[in-house]
């Protein structure tokens, strides 16, 4: 697959946001921290402070796309992506308004996509960390191999979606979210990129990802694993055990009420550390 390219490339960041007041001015910020050119897109999911107050004076570079109504971030993306893609962008990067772009999160994965023609997207590892002290916590160190990624994601995500960009012609091509699943939207597109188009992960951290100190409802926890074993059920390969063990994975994690799963969780973590000392 070829995409056009010039000496600089258009490239757009996506960003829906809804009551971001404390973080999005420093996520749009990071995305300028390479020095390239990037308009960002905010589609503005009805927050209670319009997104334009959050600016002192709105820069030319950041557009924003107000909601009457909460719609959720797969149409809120949409929104945005819609009009971006109807303005010819070369790229299109993902951002999330509560993330920190660090060096070489659009400049690395924007020279990948130039320099691999045929991959339509590219993200990166994240280092996740704590939402008020920006201390790390974890990281996310995804595969980075076409073949590889295709084999973690029978089993699970394989890309920070924060981290990923995509070429605006694959975009045009597969399709945008799909707005049926209000949750793992991220995860669907980029099992749907995958099957058309080869994908990657670049092998350094490009992301600072915030995690909540309040963590994930019950609620939404068991949507998540709803929505997961739905991806997975629609890109199911009969013919890759991979596949099969990540649709048992997954039916056996929508069965099991949502305090067993964190409580194994946490033992398997605590035999872990066990075994290290």
């Amino acid at each position: 697959m070829a995409n056009k390219t010039s000496s600089t490339p258009r490239i757009a960041a996506v960003m829906a946001a809804h009551n971001a007041d404390a973080t999005l001015v420093q996520a749009v910020d990071s995305l300028l921290i390479d020095g390239l050119p990037v308009d960002v897109f905010i589609v503005d999911d009805a927050s209670r402070t319009p997104v334009t107050k959050l600016f002192k004076k709105l820069p030319s570079y950041v557009h924003v796309l107000r909601q009457d109504a909460n719609v959720g971030a797969a149409k809120a993306r949409n929104i945005a992506l819609r009009e971006i893609l109807a303005k010819g962008y070369d790229y299109v990067a993902v951002m999330d308004s509560d993330d920190i772009a660090l060096p070489g999160r659009v400049s690395k994965t924007v020279e990948f996509l130039q320099n691999n023609p045929q991959v339509a997207a590219v993200g990166g590892w994240a280092h996740c960390v704590d939402e008020d002290t920006l201390e790390t916590l974890y990281d996310y160190c995804y595969p980075c191999d076409y073949k590889d990624i295709c084999k973690q994601q029978y089993w699970d995500a394989s890309f920070v979606h924060s981290t990923v960009t995509f070429r605006a012609e694959a975009l045009k091509k597969v399709g945008i979210y799909d707005e049926g699943f209000p949750v793992a939207q991220d995860y669907e597109l980029l099992c749907r990129m995958a099957k058309y188009y080869p994908v990657a992960n670049v092998p350094e951290f490009t992301l600072l990802y915030r995690v909540s100190s309040k963590g994930i409802s019950s609620k939404r926890t068991s949507r998540q694993r709803l929505a997961r074993f739905q991806v997975q059920c629609r890109y199911f390969s009969p013919f890759h055990l991979w596949a099969w063990l990540g649709i048992a994975r997954s039916a056996a994690r929508v069965a099991t009420p949502t305090p067993v799963v964190a409580n194994t969780k946490k033992a398997f973590k605590r035999l872990k550390g066990l075994f290290r000392s």
